[in-house]
């Protein structure tokens, strides 16, 4: 019998044994993944069995105890089953399959540095290692609201120069670089082939950079795009008076219980 074939069994036995129809339907919506990953830094093989799903027990609210009890804890006892097997476990949301190589990918950040290796395109998520590289680049061009975060594929390798600037955008004073307003400058100058790429993310900022098709490089003016507005509205000034507002209701709120305060983005 094949490892499949045990992960299979063991699903059905999970099924037929549950004492709620959620459970049932919860482990039926199940998904056993034979394409091991695709999302750089996890290592897997073709032989590798990845299942899906939500593993939390079910739970119903007591009035009577007004406390919440237990009543199906099969997802978790076959979530223990099939990691005894050697499958490996995650979470259906925050996990989807590439629709081209089938291998998974994950879709919510596991720290704060983490940034997507795929696209969404019409027929779906598409990975790193089956999306073409200038393609990807060529839909990036003249977006502002979007940018390259796909490590593997290097602008300069598709005929791209970087502009020798370092961008921030964040809570902290200084990074106030906007998109929209880079974009502008550059299109004043003719040009419309350029693109952002995320160098780095944080907990409360992002650098980024931009990249000019060699074809357009030569309308690049420093002198000119020194000059222009490339920064909007600043970040930790409207957030400093957003808390100094907050800090101000607080102050006037009486009585007991749960207290908060609503102030608007620019203080």
């Amino acid at each position: 019998m094949t490892n499949f074939n045990r992960v299979q069994r063991a699903i059905e036995a999970a099924i037929n044994s549950c004492p709620t129809q959620l459970g049932r339907s919860r482990i039926e919506e199940m998904t056993v993944h034979c394409s091991g990953y695709c999302e750089p830094g996890y290592g897997s093989t073709d032989e590798d069995i990845v299942v899906t799903g939500n593993w939390n027990t079910i739970s119903k609210y007591d009035s009577n105890t007004r406390k919440s009890i237990d009543v199906d804890k099969t997802p978790p006892r076959l979530c223990e089953v099939l990691e005894k097997m050697g499958v490996e476990i995650e979470w259906d949301d925050e996990w989807v399959a590439c629709c081209e190589c089938c291998g998974l990918l994950r879709t919510r950040p596991d720290s704060f540095s983490w940034t997507p290796s795929y696209v969404q395109t019409d027929d779906g998520i598409v990975c790193e290692n089956c999306l073409d590289g200038e393609d990807h680049l060529n839909d990036l061009e003249g977006n502002c609201g979007n940018a390259n975060t796909i490590r593997s594929i290097n602008p300069e390798d598709h005929n791209y120069q970087k502009v020798d600037y370092d961008f921030e955008s964040g809570f902290h004073w200084g990074q106030d670089a906007d998109p929209k307003l880079i974009g502008k400058a550059l299109e004043a100058q003719g040009i419309y082939r350029y693109l952002f790429q995320i160098d780095s993310q944080g907990q409360f900022d992002t650098r980024f950079s931009v990249w000019i098709h060699e074809s357009e490089m030569d309308q690049f003016n420093e002198t000119s795009f020194d000059k222009a507005k490339t920064d909007g509205p600043s970040n930790a000034a409207r957030l400093s008076a957003g808390l100094k507002e907050a800090s101000k209701q607080m102050d006037q709120l009486k009585g007991e219980g749960i207290k908060y305060a609503n102030v608007s983005s620019d203080g």
